[in-house]
């Protein structure tokens, strides 16, 4: 099983750091994906549509295919480094070589990457 940690930091040009496995760190920086706009359409999709899922199904079907997009917007921030990204890549191939991937993302913090963490 491969660990990967983002923790928060508050110095320098990047907010957070990458680690694989508690070895090696790569610096990144990872800013809300998603206009206010957007955020407001996943609240309302995460908060009141799925107490009354049965009106808006064009709006929800807006929100919910967003999700995707707001997944892989975070993961392109996260992954920006070729060397970051190369060694994620290596964990997946070698995992799923055997069969299976397994992955366990620890999050470390409380400002803003977590309120990032908690939305999705």
């Amino acid at each position: 099983m491969s660990l990967i940690t983002i923790r928060e930091r508050a110095d320098g040009a990047h907010n957070a750091v990458l680690s694989f496995d508690h070895e090696g760190e790569y610096p990144i920086t990872v800013a809300d994906p998603f206009s206010e706009e957007e955020e407001k359409l996943l609240e309302w999709y995460f908060e009141d549509h799925l107490r009354f899922p049965f009106i808006e199904q064009v709006k929800a079907s807006h929100a919910a295919a967003s999700i995707q997009e707001y997944g892989e917007r975070l993961f392109k921030q996260v992954f920006a480094d070729n060397e970051a990204y190369a060694r994620y890549k290596e964990g997946v191939q070698g995992l799923t070589r055997v069969g299976f991937f397994r992955a366990k993302a620890l999050r470390v913090g409380e400002n803003a990457i977590l309120r990032l963490y908690r939305q999705v």
